[in-house]
């Protein structure tokens, strides 16, 4: 019996299959389309044991547990203060790997986007000489049926977008949804 359950199973390649040609010939205009028709898709792939391994390696990879900065330019004379800097903001964002853990499997829960918090707090960061600083504090996850990107121009030469925020009040009046 068990099997018949690690036997090859064609349905993912089928269904992944099927998605990808709809979306290359335009049919899908939100990614998460197939989860809003059938919003148990997501559990049903993840109950095979291969998926479900594969997608948990690749969103634990995605995510990361330690970061690392990186300067675009190595050379120039601060890019030491400016990666000592950046190392010590990510390092004040609470549940900076969870949030990165959930934007990582946004592919099968629909879309997803962070709401970034910030303060405002005096820091010596870097030379040492506190200064206020404007802070991200925390990551609020947000679904992604609240944003939308709308191509200016589609035809130009060079097509310019922008990303619109919905809000939408609640049917009981003063609640945000």
């Amino acid at each position: 019996m068990s099997s018949e359950l690690l036997q090859y199973n064609q349905a993912p390649e089928l269904y992944l299959h099927s998605l990808t040609s709809a979306w290359r010939r335009d049919r899908i205009r939100h990614g998460s389309h197939w989860h809003a028709r059938d919003p148990e898709a997501a559990a049903k792939m993840l109950r095979n044991p291969t998926i479900a391994h594969a997608v948990n390696h690749r969103t634990s990879l995605a995510a990361g547990r330690d970061w690392a900065l990186i300067p675009r330019n190595p050379s120039h004379p601060r890019a030491a203060l400016a990666v000592a800097i950046g190392t010590e903001l990510i390092g004040g964002i609470r549940k900076f790997t969870e949030a990165r853990r959930k934007l990582a499997r946004a592919c099968f829960h629909g879309e997803r986007y962070s709401l970034i918090h910030e303060a405002l707090r005096p820091l010596a960061i870097g030379d040492g000489t506190v200064r206020n600083w404007y802070v991200p504090t925390r990551l609020e996850d947000q679904h992604g049926y609240r944003y939308q990107k709308i191509v200016d121009d589609p035809y130009a030469e060079s097509p310019k977008a922008h990303w619109q925020r919905w809000e939408i009040l609640g049917p009981h009046g003063g609640q945000w949804v």
